[in-house]
């Protein structure tokens, strides 16, 4: 996750100066005018309850757009405010759909582009399960 992290920040230097140079690929042949580079970029973000906690084992999967089919689990803590645990896409351009799921929850699905911005996905409880409890130790 420190790669996602260096990116932002990197990205958000870039975005926010105002002599960044525009991104350019190899001149066309014979014009001498550059290419603009297709944006390739990272979805992520973290599912959460109600409450904002990271729903642990929560499943995310591209439903629509580049990628398709591709899933992951969130193994680890994460919260919304958090860049670490929750999930990653990376290397994606276009427009893309993102069905998340977990026990005990109304799966969603969101569309989003790949922007390097986090993507919050919240899952409401299905009704009539009671709810989940994080085991401590002292």
């Amino acid at each position: 996750m420190k790669t996602a992290r260096t990116m932002l920040v990197a990205l958000a230097f870039v975005g926010c100066s105002s002599e960044s140079p525009p991104l350019v690929g190899p001149t066309r042949s014979g014009t001498g005018s550059p290419e603009p580079l297709p944006a390739i970029l990272m979805v992520w973000g973290a599912v959460v309850d109600e409450s904002g906690l990271c729903i642990i084992g929560a499943t995310v999967e591209i439903v629509s757009g580049q990628g398709l089919g591709t899933r992951m689990t969130q193994a680890t803590l994460c919260d919304a405010w958090e860049p670490y645990g929750g999930f990653v896409f990376n290397g994606l351009t276009g427009v893309i759909t993102l069905r998340a799921s977990a026990t005990g929850y109304v799966a969603r699905e969101v569309t989003v582009m790949p922007s390097g911005v986090p993507v919050i996905v919240d899952l409401s409880k299905v009704p009539g399960t009671a709810a989940a409890t994080i085991a401590t130790t002292e």
